[in-house]
């Protein structure tokens, strides 16, 4: 996904993961930038700033019905 439409989904309410990693998630920290979260708890990683490589690999995600 490009940045734009990251934050497009972002703003819409709609959680963007990582399709490789779907408990690690794309949000805005305070100052805007896009930083990775890990919703593990058994792991301990930091929050991060967002490469490139997440930004491809983001995608939408979609509850299974």
């Amino acid at each position: 996904m490009t940045k734009k439409s990251i934050d497009r989904a972002l703003d819409e309410g709609q959680v963007v993961v990582l399709r490789h990693d779907p408990m690690s998630r794309l949000c805005r920290d305070l100052f805007g930038n896009l930083v990775v979260v890990s919703l593990r708890h058994d792991e301990a990683e930091p929050i991060r700033l967002a490469t490139v490589s997440d930004r491809r690999a983001a995608t939408v995600y979609k509850l299974k019905q």
